[in-house]
């Protein structure tokens, strides 16, 4: 299920003309997908991790999240980003993981992104 958010998450900004980074993670925050197109920026990975992880520690979109930026908890050094980019992934009742993405030119992109790649495998999720 990781790989299949990752790659439809990948295509969704494709079909924009956007590339991007992305990273999928579990509810402890661990990774079980990550992927980058081919010409998305490097630091790109690194960010969609922590944005993942970050959606993952508050199951919270990364938007929701983006008025803690300068709280103290940014100061921690505990690989948060408080920013828009990454989605929960949730389902019958369930906190599974999340997404990060990272690469668009606005936040609010990559977090369309990311819902549509979990979006693409919600039935199955609603079936576990």
């Amino acid at each position: 299920v990781a790989n299949t958010i990752a790659v439809k998450t990948v295509k969704s900004c494709r079909e924009q003309g956007i590339r991007i980074s992305v990273t999928v993670v579990d509810r402890n925050g661990i990774i079980q997908a990550q992927l980058r197109d081919t010409t998305a920026p490097p630091v790109s990975l690194g960010i969609s991790e922590k944005k993942a992880y970050t959606a993952a520690m508050f199951n919270a979109k990364g938007s929701q999240l983006a008025g803690r930026a300068n709280s103290p908890l940014q100061t921690l050094g505990a690989g948060l980003a408080f920013m828009a980019g990454s989605t929960p992934i949730q389902a019958a009742g369930r906190m599974y993981g999340a997404v990060g993405v990272s690469g668009a030119p606005d936040g609010k992109v990559d977090e369309g992104c990311a819902i549509a790649g979990v979006e693409s495998v919600m039935d199955d999720l609603q079936m576990q």
